[in-house]
């Protein structure tokens, strides 16, 4: 824009200029589907053949891991939990081993190191803990898939690690999708149900209306509550 300037002073009006210029940032955005295509598709799946167990006892294992936080806790600080998830998979044969992925699994959600709700709290090795992680899962579904029957890995929201979780379920899934006998529940419902014979299981963070969510489970699942005579929440 232009315009003339006078004051009592100038004996000649002042030509004025001003120039005014509208930016707005490239934007750079990934879909989920290009984010979980990077996550997956360079991951080599796992080969090995698993056995069909002829059970007289038939037995299920719920391994149900929360608030591990890896970042602030490492692998070798897990070592003992190693040890003895280990003794009780190798103890007998299960028709079904259930374990839980998520819940607060790693201590931060992205590179700033905030929580999935962006609350700034301690600098953890990023990369340090996705390898943790991996590490322990890797191990802990391949042991539970020669022991068992069928092994049913399922991702839990948590409200420290949603995203970072929630993607890292998917590279499990990858890395297990050529196992017969695991599936990997990749899915992201605040609360997460299962049966096994007569036993009905549910499963959630707990950050989110708990009482509401235990005084519900009846309501959203009759099916499954009513075939059951043992409840777990």
């Amino acid at each position: 824009s232009m315009w003339n300037h006078f004051n009592k002073e100038m004996e000649n009006p002042k030509t004025l200029y001003a120039s005014k210029i509208k930016v707005e940032p490239k934007k750079n955005i990934l879909t989920d589907e290009e984010v979980l295509s990077v996550v997956t598709s360079e991951t080599k799946p796992l080969r090995f053949k698993t056995t069909k167990h002829e059970i007289d006892d038939k037995r299920m294992l719920g391994i149900e891991l929360m608030d591990m936080h890896f970042g602030i806790n490492t692998l070798d600080d897990y070592q003992d939990t190693i040890r003895r998830l280990t003794e009780r998979l190798e103890s007998r044969k299960w028709d079904r081993v259930a374990i839980t992925f998520g819940s607060d699994l790693m201590h931060v959600d992205n590179l700033k190191n905030t929580t999935a709700n962006q609350t700034r709290i301690d600098d953890v090795d990023i990369m340090q803990m996705i390898e943790d992680v991996k590490s322990f899962y890797e191990y802990l579904v391949s042991l539970a898939s020669k022991q068992a029957n069928e092994v049913k890995v399922i991702y839990i929201k948590g409200n420290h690690d949603e995203t970072t979780s929630a993607l890292l379920i998917h590279w499990l899934e990858a890395r297990f999708r050529d196992v017969d006998n695991v599936e990997v529940d990749t899915s992201i419902e605040e609360v997460k149900v299962y049966t096994w014979e007569q036993i009905f299981v549910a499963l959630t963070h707990g950050d989110k209306g708990g009482k509401r969510t235990k005084n519900a489970l009846s309501t959203n699942y009759p099916l499954e509550w009513a075939r059951s005579k043992v409840r777990e929440f």
